[in-house]
């Protein structure tokens, strides 16, 4: 038997995860947990993506409150189970502001406790959530009025009203179960000390690589870049047939569709072509059958493409996995010192990284896609082309 080398214990223990709150031992909170008792019922709808956040906090309310139910999913229209606990329950009703929804604050004392249907994600997820689910419009919606701002300092909330879900929890809790003495520090307690874990994080030495966006040293062509594009932007935005990350023998990501906008003549070009794996992903595209119909082989949309570039434009993308699909399907990419990454000229801008492109939306204070844009990739590129002249106004 042999040494082990330390670092390697370290590496192992942080890949080792919990198996209730699906987090690295490192950073379990299991032990924390204060249990919550409440005449309410909880039912908490958590987007996939927000799983995925080292500080996600629905699954932890889903923790502290006994008899609670945690589904992960986009379109929970045909989740037979959801749907029973609904009809079974005396008096759901949706926690997120809709239009008309009223202060949690009106469900009176002595009404039957209600059964509390939570939409977790950002801001952006949460609105997706509701839009793609409107059997969930049916019932009553109710809106909650921190007292407080939020705590969840490692991510910026859209605005001074928005909490985290755990915050927004602990905050109902203390409505609902009226005339109930209870500790909210204590749930919260867990919530503050990941979150100050997670910020602390950044400070280590021996911290991964791929966490280190804020020691990179800011790009002094971005800015030349954004002014010298101008009228000559090519937003571009593809979809690849994501599977999830904890998927045991993932396939890699493969091009589904690529959608783009020149900004100089308002030309689009949109395309699909079937990969070799054809991934959950799907169903949030917002493709109609037609369009599905439609698709070509990897062939015909290099040669569509290369026939709809101009020699003047400059390519516009979110982050740098675009690239790395479009060569995958063997699109011929420019130097990437060519490419204009808004990810990268938002993160310059916020001083922080910016996370998806709707969280930026947010952050800069972008309005609402227009309703008449349905599919996924019109909505990415008329978000692009905001934050694009967000950008160039300063």
């Amino acid at each position: 038997m042999t040494d082990s080398d330390p670092s390697d214990i370290s590496q192992a223990s942080r890949r080792a995860l919990c198996h209730r709150c699906l987090l690295p031992r490192l950073n379990c909170y299991c032990a924390a947990l204060v249990p919550q008792q409440s005449r309410a019922s909880w039912i908490f709808l958590q987007h996939p993506r927000e799983a995925r956040h080292p500080v996600g906090t629905a699954r932890m309310a889903h923790l502290s409150l006994p008899g609670s139910h945690l589904f992960e999913g986009v379109d929970f229209s045909a989740n037979a189970r959801l749907r029973s606990l609904i009809e079974a329950a005396s008096n759901p009703v949706v926690l997120f502001p809709a239009e008309g929804a009223k202060a949690l604050e009106a469900l009176s004392c002595e009404a039957a406790p209600p059964t509390l249907i939570v939409l977790d994600g950002t801001w952006s997820q949460a609105r997706k959530l509701w839009k793609l689910n409107p059997f969930l419009h049916g019932l009553p919606a109710y809106r909650l009025t921190p007292r407080q701002p939020s705590r969840y300092r490692v991510r910026a909330e859209p605005a001074a009203h928005c909490v985290s879900t755990i915050e927004a929890v602990a905050a109902a809790l203390q409505i609902l179960d009226c005339g109930v003495d209870r500790d909210r520090e204590a749930m919260l307690a867990p919530f503050l000390d990941l979150v100050d874990r997670q910020a602390n994080f950044g400070e280590r030495p021996d911290r991964s690589p791929r966490r280190r966006f804020r020691d990179r040293p800011k790009s002094r062509s971005l800015p030349d870049l954004l002014q010298r594009v101008r009228s000559d932007a090519l937003f571009i935005h593809v979809e690849s047939n994501g599977f999830p990350k904890r998927m045991r023998d993932r396939p890699p990501g493969e091009l589904v569709q690529l959608a783009a906008q020149r900004l100089r003549d308002g030309a689009t070009f949109d395309a699909l072509t079937w990969p070799r794996h054809r991934g959950p992903h799907f169903q949030e595209l917002g493709l109609s059958p037609e369009a599905e119909a439609s698709a070509s082989s990897n062939d015909d949309l290099r040669a569509r493409f290369a026939a709809f570039e101009q020699p003047r434009d400059v390519w516009a993308i979110w982050g740098r996995f675009p690239l790395d699909l479009m060569r995958g399907a063997g699109i011929v990419v420019p130097d990437e010192r060519a490419v204009l990454d808004l990810k990268h000229a938002c993160a310059n801008l916020l001083a922080r990284n910016p996370g998806t492109l709707e969280h930026a939306s947010d952050e800069l204070g972008i309005g609402e896609v227009p309703t008449h844009l349905t599919r996924r990739a019109d909505q990415k590129l008329w978000r692009m082309a905001r934050v694009f002249d967000r950008l160039t106004r300063g």
